[in-house]
């Protein structure tokens, strides 16, 4: 298969084959051009950016932990050069507002039939293909430039943009069909069809990895290169009379409010936690974390940390109430698809699900479905939030690269009105929504950052923060998660960890999430992905961290009280490995979605699958509605049903 392809060359790469790098390069180089100049619209630099895109990934090859999600790790390194030249350039591509149909339409269908019309170059022929291209929808433009200029089967598209195959094969038969009707669709396929990458840029690959040198296999741990000074840091420290007394220290939390913030560096002073915590004010349900390929990549808790909770915390998992389901809607009912991956409830009481496949509104007797066709920016809906004038906000995109379209929309009710990274918007893979009591939203994007936008313009937040042996600066753009405290700080979840930010001070802190608990991050830290899926302040003023954990041990499951974080075990109460959301609910119960459902009372775990009545394993997202109603997204429909406490008792 290909992924085992990428495999074993990867692995004759990191053994000094610098063959098998051709290899790679061929297999990939026609997928990764195809996209590139599918977000930059410029053939010559889409080539030279294809060229870096394979450079860089030979540099970085070492660091790659996982080589079966080669492909996807390509396309995100490929997207974040796209990012950086379009910021250079200031490049906006051509929208189909501004350029008349009837002379686009009547260029090329000239060029297609007319024989008496001279032959348009090359240039001119990719430049009307562009323009074409740019009347579809992001995600079919995205389907269909792959399909013919990338030469991909939609199996290959599937796996590349992590959807499924049914989702790419409606994409490309919805944008096949608009070129049909406008009768370009012979001449866009066989100009992007007859278009061959051209040799020399592999040879000049080539040329280079050859000047570069063979890459450096990982021993034990990617970065090696660090721990020369990483030994260098524990000589400083050792001359300093840093004792372990001291540096036992770290493990002691940060006070978030001390009036002086000093920059994170090797050695960090250690603060205490005197904010007033409480949940945070969010639309809870309104996110899910969008299925991907990588699920279940990250760390792992000892044994010595997962096994109990602090003493004193009895916590025990006796089956002590019930969840009843009244019903399973599915897409026979009038849902977009079967795979759901949010619900919310809007302030007129309509439920609203959000799928792979486009956007559902539910009245309670009719169903109304949205896609591009009707003016939403892209037909994969993973967020779903109403702001403080009523205005209901989509965050969309694919989740496993950001460069399958994707973006924002805003619907007033009649309209949808769309924001992409051409607007400000940081990336065009929505996480998150957020709104701060200053009435400003926030934006969580998976590789890009966080945007801010005040009505009129947006704001981009980096997150950058400090390299760790396994970790680089810009992972901690991938934000997953915005929460905020009482005292009106922001935490925002990602794949390193948790970065704090001051509004007051406009200054961001970081910290680690691992198996010595949750501590400020330190670089050279060992702490490779802490993958934190959600962020959810309890009504005891405990902040609940969700971990996407593979561990035998680990349910991925951790609660920080100020003071210290508790990192729960997998059990029959909470059996599942990885944790995708978390909703608090009106008692007070803590409902944690990942294979099945794990409920918390305050005392007692108890765990909801199919044999519970829920349609499918697979839970993506709970939501509580405004008659105390629960909603389960799954991938076989949503289950909407009543959970009846029973009277608790505990086992010992």
């Amino acid at each position: 298969m290909k992924r085992e392809d990428d495999v074993q060359l990867i692995y004759r790469i990191l053994s000094g084959d610098a063959a098998a790098f051709r290899v790679l390069v061929e297999k990939h180089q026609k997928g990764v051009h195809a996209l590139v100049w599918r977000k930059i619209g410029d053939f010559h630099y889409a080539e030279e950016i294809t060229q870096d895109t394979f450079l860089r990934a030979y540099k970085k090859l070492s660091t790659l932990k996982d080589p079966n999600q080669f492909t996807g790790w390509l396309y995100v390194i490929a997207n974040r050069l796209c990012i950086d030249w379009l910021r250079k350039q200031k490049f906006t591509m051509q929208s189909l507002e501004d350029t008349p149909v009837e002379e686009i339409d009547r260029a090329a269908y000239a060029h297609h039939i007319s024989e008496q019309r001279q032959t348009e170059t090359a240039e001119n022929q990719r430049e009307i293909v562009k323009q074409l291209l740019a009347k579809l929808p992001e995600s079919e433009r995205t389907v269909v430039t792959l399909y013919y200029l990338g030469e991909m089967t939609t199996k290959e598209i599937g796996k590349f943009l992590g959807v499924s195959v049914d989702t790419i094969k409606t994409r490309l038969r919805r944008g096949r069909k608009r070129l049909q009707e406008q009768q370009v669709e012979p001449f866009v396929s066989e100009t992007l069809g007859t278009i061959q990458f051209p040799a020399h840029i592999t040879d000049r690959i080539m040329q280079q990895v050859a000047d570069m040198g063979p890459v450096q296999p990982p021993v034990g741990k990617p970065m090696l290169p660090w721990i020369v000074f990483g030994t260098v840091v524990v000589v400083v420290m050792s001359m300093l009379g840093v004792s372990n007394q001291y540096l036992a220290r770290f493990q002691r939390p940060y006070s978030f409010e001390a009036e002086s913030e000093p920059t994170i560096e090797i050695i960090d002073a250690f603060i205490v936690l005197d904010i007033a915590a409480k949940p945070s004010v969010r639309n809870q349900g309104g996110r899910a974390d969008t299925p991907q390929e990588s699920r279940g990549v990250g760390t792992q808790v000892s044994d010595t940390t997962s096994a109990s909770p602090t003493s004193g915390d009895t916590v025990t998992f006796a089956r002590t109430a019930e969840l009843k389901i009244e019903r399973t809607l599915t897409q026979a009912d009038g849902l977009a698809s079967d795979r759901v991956l949010t619900v919310f409830e809007d302030r007129q009481g309509n439920m609203w699900f959000g799928t792979p496949d486009g956007l559902t509104r539910y009245d309670g007797e009719s169903f109304q479905t949205f896609t591009t066709q009707d003016g939403l920016v892209d037909d994969t809906v993973s967020v779903i939030f109403q702001d403080q004038q009523g205005m209901l906000w989509f965050g969309t995109g694919s989740t496993s690269l950001a460069v399958s379209g994707g973006g924002v929309s805003r619907y007033n009710g009649r309209e949808f009105q769309n924001f992409t990274t051409v607007d400000g918007l940081a990336g065009n893979t929505v996480k998150d929504i957020f709104e701060d009591e200053a009435g400003r939203l926030w934006f969580a994007t998976a590789y890009d950052g966080v945007s801010r936008y005040d009505g009129k313009n947006f704001d981009t937040f980096m997150t950058d923060g400090p390299m760790g042996r396994f970790t680089l600066p810009e992972e901690w753009r991938a934000v997953e998660v915005i929460a905020q405290d009482t005292a009106g700080n922001l935490w925002f979840g990602n794949q390193v960890g948790i970065s704090y930010y001051n509004l007051k001070t406009a200054r961001f802190r970081y910290f680690a999430v691992h198996k010595e608990g949750f501590t400020p991050f330190v670089e050279m830290g060992n702490m490779s992905s802490a993958r934190v899926t959600d962020l959810q302040f309890d009504t005891q003023q405990n902040l609940w961290i969700a971990q996407d954990i593979a561990g035998p041990d680990d349910s991925g499951v951790r609660r920080y009280d100020g003071e210290e974080l508790i990192a729960f075990p997998r059990s029959e109460g909470l059996p599942m490995s990885g944790v995708k959301n978390i909703l608090l609910d009106s008692k007070g119960n803590l409902w944690f979605s990942s294979v099945g459902v794990s409920v918390y009372d305050g005392e007692t775990f108890q765990y909801f699958n199919t044999v519970d009545g829920l349609p499918n394993k697979d839970v993506w997202a709970v939501f509580e509605a405004s008659d105390g109603k629960l909603w389960f997204a799954t991938t076989r429909g949503v289950a909407v049903g009543v959970y009846a406490p029973a009277a608790a008792h505990k086992e010992n």
